[in-house]
């Protein structure tokens, strides 16, 4: 994938994420809070929130070497179906007598987790890649 197609479907992501999100605020969804509108849009929003990480990192990438932008493909080609999958078997509420988190909460930690780990991994790869550059001049 090139890095102008992650940023387009990234924005596109990011763009579905903030209609779920504002769903009855643009009368996309009636105004009472239980419809399965909302229950959908909130489910929808849940599931996607991890294009909002994606979409900064693109803007991040865009600019730099091909060499950092596919490191850091390699990370979300890995990350984007793991997250999607954990928060899809996530139940949406919490049930008191099992040890197990609710879809945003889920998708939170994942989409802190993948925000760190591409720091780390886009940061390592632009310092290495600068030292590999200024080894190479000076040989």
């Amino acid at each position: 994938m090139t890095k102008k197609i992650v940023f387009w479907i990234s924005g596109i992501f990011v763009i579905l994420f903030l209609i779920s999100l504002f769903s009855v605020e643009i009368k996309l969804c009636p105004p009472y809070s239980y419809s399965s509108c909302s229950e959908f849009s909130n489910m929808f929003g849940e599931n996607i929130s991890i294009f909002i990480p994606i979409f900064l990192f693109s803007l991040i990438t865009y600019k730099m070497r091909n060499e950092i932008f596919r490191v850091w493909m390699k990370l979300t080609y890995i990350w984007l179906p793991l997250t999607l999958i954990l928060v899809f078997i996530a139940p949406e509420y919490q049930n008191s007598w099992l040890p197990i988190y609710e879809k945003s909460f889920v998708s939170f930690v994942m989409s802190s987790l993948y925000v760190i780990i591409s720091l780390i991994l886009i940061i390592a790869k632009y310092v290495y890649t600068r030292s590999e550059r200024t080894n190479t001049r000076s040989n």
